[in-house]
């Protein structure tokens, strides 16, 4: 429940892309990777919108399942851990859900001042919280969109050596970026309000 709180402003995006476009929020992999006979075939995983993975444990007392990524780049959703494509055995502790995140996805999160997945947080009409951007460098560009104001804005990121570009266009002001390096380290980043170019290095050890 706590988690669906800070998903809030992903899934009010893809709501309003369901309204524009019809696309579901839940979709089939075949519907994601019409190409690849594997994802096209496996029907115990979906996509949340075109950015997030699932892989629901369905089997009684599993710790663990196999799960299917498609050809690119993906990151665990919980750890920030790059994860290559094809199959991989995914940990399922009774109180995680397998889950991964496109390469390129900028995932908009509604978090406490304290940053971490399944923090509690109020309703975002309450003023309860800040928006909040989760960045994994990749191809893609994201639009996000804001449920406190219903403002919508783009974002992208790409790796450029041991660098990451973080180009936006449009953005609100008060926003962090989430950079997480994978071992269970993370930062904030404060995104400058509207267009921006940003290029952000390893942070000094």
């Amino acid at each position: 429940a706590r988690l669906r709180m800070n998903l809030i402003p992903y899934l009010v995006g893809l709501g309003a892309e369901a309204t524009r476009t019809g696309l579901p929020l839940m979709r089939a992999m075949a519907l994601g990777f019409p190409g690849d006979p594997v994802a096209t075939a496996i029907d115990d995983q979906y996509l949340l919108g075109p950015d997030l993975l699932v892989a629901p444990v369905s089997e009684p007392g599993r710790s663990s399942r196999r799960v299917y990524l498609p050809d690119g780049a993906w990151s665990d959703f919980w750890t920030g851990d790059p994860v290559p494509s094809g199959w991989v055995t995914a940990p399922a502790p009774v109180d995680v859900i397998p889950a991964y995140i496109r390469g390129g996805a900028s995932i908009p999160l509604w978090m406490p001042q304290a940053v971490a997945l399944g923090a509690k947080v109020g309703l975002p009409d309450a003023g309860d919280g800040r928006l909040v951007l989760m960045v994994t460098p990749g191809t893609c560009e994201s639009l996000i969109s804001d449920p406190t104001t219903g403002r919508t804005w783009a974002a992208a990121a790409e790796l450029m050596g041991d660098d990451i570009r973080i180009c936006t266009a449009d953005a609100p002001g008060g926003v962090d970026l989430w950079l997480r390096d994978g071992t269970g380290g993370s930062r904030l980043v404060p995104l400058p309000a509207g267009d921006s170019d940003l290029r952000i290095g390893p942070e000094a050890e």
